[in-house]
């Protein structure tokens, strides 16, 4: 009901339906998804405002979408300008670690503000440009000559709305072409032919890494994107541009487009592993399956007409007669099963990691490995008995397990356990 108005709601904005196409009601976007979620939440937050909500989505392209100005560690140059995008500033705070060289000029410190693009006010410029030429390449140098480029398919769009807007142009980028053709529309222009200067621009992952302790400034020909290797052939980390940058604190925890808009609304955003949908959301790949599996058991003539079509998609998602409430719940009792097991396992290489390291003698060998094969035996195990105490050895011996695997098992078992009678 809304306030005031008596209003009340006339659908639930948690189902949306839409005839999908371009001439139709077009297609589902990140758009339609965050009206979707403001929807959501204002329901939720009008009646139970007393809860803290935590909404989880898998992870897509949309899902993922960085905000236009985010720090984004796979979008980015090695030196300035080019095509990349403009970075908001950041802070460097305790978690951003630097590096080791730190006696140079230009270098950041712990608590200062790090600029992501060059301003005019910037004195000193590239630190791999002698002083001659940061003079001479600071700003953009127009040469008066042009390059010829082919119209992008936006482009192209844009002139033939312009010249018949009620024209709904469709098809490739040959087929808008060979139209433009038709209508005398140019498919080329000229673009000015800039020589870039690096004020106004993007710094480029050298830059920031130099300005945070990464970069020798003696050898930094020797720092490429993918990194240079040493005579074995074996790569050298330290070198590769790309890894140190997606090792930055700042860059990993940087917000979605997406989580950054659940803030604004008073929600959480988290999303999934991804390549696991056993674990995604509250279980909904297997409340999709539920959905799909009961259209497909329908006769084909329940589906052959438009008309049929809807009302069999509608009994296969109908929230009274097949998505019942117990079931939905019983996919998310499947899907925590699984977040159990790999917090289960994430705790265990934390408790033998510290270990470890207030023992002199390190006898651990490396993290415990994800297994497919420990994962879902420790949810047999974790369903079938009352406590991994109980398991009977013969039974685990028979299992394709190796010693350190029957190990495993029981404190992966153990851990799930603890963790579902915490709830």
């Amino acid at each position: 009901m809304i306030l005031g108005l008596g209003l009340g709601l006339t659908e639930s904005p948690f189902v949306r339906q839409l005839e999908y196409g371009a001439r139709k009601e077009g297609y589902w976007t990140y758009e339609s998804m965050v009206l979707q979620l403001e929807d959501i939440v204002d329901v939720l937050i009008a009646l139970y405002p007393q809860y803290d909500y935590l909404l989880m989505f898998d992870h897509s392209n949309g899902h993922d979408r960085m905000q236009p100005d985010g720090l984004n560690a796979n979008n980015i140059n090695k030196l300035y300008g080019g095509k990349q995008p403009k970075m908001h500033d950041t802070l460097l705070t305790n978690d951003v670690i630097l590096g080791p060289y730190q006696n140079h000029t230009g270098i950041l410190k712990t608590g200062e503000m790090q600029q992501l693009v060059w301003t005019n006010t910037d004195a000193i410029g590239p630190f791999y440009l002698s002083e001659s030429e940061r003079v001479q390449k600071k700003y953009d140098v127009d040469t008066g000559q042009f390059n010829i480029k082919n119209k992008t398919r936006e482009m192209i769009i844009e002139d033939l709305l312009r010249v018949d807007p009620n024209m709904d142009p469709k098809g490739n980028l040959k087929k808008l072409q060979d139209l433009c053709v038709a209508k005398d529309i140019p498919i080329k222009y000229n673009e000015k032919k800039i020589i870039e200067g690096w004020v106004g621009k993007p710094k480029g992952s050298l830059q920031l890494l130099y300005e945070r302790g990464y970069i020798d400034p003696t050898n930094w020909k020797d720092y490429t994107n993918s990194g240079k290797k040493d005579e074995y052939g074996i790569l050298r980390e330290n070198t590769s541009l790309d890894l140190l940058m997606r090792q930055q604190h700042d860059f990993m925890t940087e917000l979605t487009l997406l989580q950054l808009h659940g803030e604004k609304l008073g929600v959480t955003i988290d999303r999934s592993p991804k390549c696991h949908p056993e674990i995604a959301g509250e279980g909904i790949e297997y409340v999709w399956s539920l959905a799909k599996l009961k259209y497909r058991c329908m006769r084909i003539e329940k589906k052959r007409s438009k008309l049929a079509f809807h009302k069999a998609v509608n009994e296969a998602t109908c929230p009274s007669t097949h998505l019942t409430k117990q079931r939905v719940r019983k996919c998310s009792r499947r899907a925590r099963q699984y977040m159990l097991a790999y917090s289960a396992f994430n705790l265990i290489n934390i408790e033998e990691s510290s270990a470890d390291d207030n023992t002199a003698d390190n006898t651990n060998d490396g993290m415990n490995a994800l297994s497919h094969k420990v994962i879902e035996k420790a949810i047999q195990t974790y369903k079938r008995h009352r406590t991994v105490d109980n398991i009977n050895p013969k039974w685990i011996r028979n299992l394709m397990f190796d010693v350190k695997e029957e190990i495993l098992l029981k404190k992966v078992v153990k851990k799930m356990r603890e963790a579902g009678n915490n709830r």
